[in-house]
């Protein structure tokens, strides 16, 4: 029987991780929250899994524009889905494509 894995809960969003590969883990959140970069306008996370980065990205630069791109087509679903279920106006996009075919 597997265990079902509640969603992680930030102040201004909740995902879910259940289904990727990479589960969210410190070394994401520390990312995540130490970017700092003045008034980004256009910001590409590769890989992004869940999309744990992108959401936080966003949290912080409201008004970049974000592109997330990821191969593994669990994880663009669930990215997918926590990127749509954010409380963000502006939310992060989703391309299911590597580095190397993402144009």
């Amino acid at each position: 029987m597997s265990k079902t894995l509640p969603p992680f809960k930030f102040k201004q969003f909740s995902m879910t991780h259940e289904k990727c590969a990479m589960k969210i883990g410190v070394d994401g959140v520390l990312i995540g929250a130490w970017t700092n970069v003045v008034n980004p306008k256009e910001i590409l996370d590769i890989g992004t899994g869940s999309g744990l980065i992108s959401l936080m990205i966003q949290q912080k630069y409201p008004t970049s524009s974000i592109t997330a791109i990821e191969p593994n087509k669990i994880a663009f679903d669930e990215a997918k889905d926590n990127f749509k279920n954010s409380p963000f106006s502006n939310q992060p996009q989703i391309e299911f494509t590597n580095l190397k075919d993402f144009s």
